[in-house]
């Protein structure tokens, strides 16, 4: 009687030591807190029609998972998307996870103005939602490089028959 009531004395020690230390709720294992931050960039603040401006939209999150991501296909006045890019780098140290998503957007500018971009929104799981900052890009027909365009345009050119390369000519 002895030798059995020792080993249930061990068995339920045992279940209970298991039961403390296999619980998620332990204070063994301490609780991870989501971080996500998300900013919107751009490769010229002022352009001219015609113009391409890179957008890019770089999420950082922190032992959180994303429900949804940025919606891209959102209004963008005065451009069009002439193209996209999409990359993602996912680190693991020492049991956290960190997550990197990078999003581009290639846009012509279409219309004359001052437009105004974003913001984007991410949802984690939890259900909070993280806002990037707006952008904002003039389109100007007489912005930035209007000026060296239109030198290059009115640019003297020299073409010689026996050379097939077109050549700049400078008056002396």
């Amino acid at each position: 009687m002895k030798t059995s009531g020792r080993i249930a004395f061990v068995i339920v020690g045992l279940a209970v030591l298991c039961t403390v230390s296999c619980s998620p709720d332990s204070a063994a294992s301490p609780e991870k807190t989501e971080k996500v931050t998300i900013k919107a960039s751009v490769s010229a603040t002022a352009c001219r029609p015609g113009e391409p401006v890179l957008v890019t939209i770089r999420i950082q999150s922190s032992d959180a998972r994303l429900r949804s991501g940025p919606d891209l296909d959102q209004g963008l006045p005065g451009f069009q998307v002439v193209g996209r890019s999409d990359s993602t780098s996912i680190q693991i140290l020492n049991g956290s996870e960190a997550e990197t998503r990078e999003l581009g957007l290639t846009l012509l500018a279409r219309t004359s103005g001052d437009w105004k971009i974003g913001p984007f929104k991410v949802v984690s799981e939890s259900g909070k939602v993280y806002t990037s900052n707006t952008l904002a890009i003039r389109v100007d027909p007489d912005g930035p490089g209007a000026r060296n365009a239109k030198a290059a345009e009115d640019a003297p050119t020299l073409i010689q028959p026996d050379r097939p390369a077109v050549y700049d000519q400078t008056d002396i």
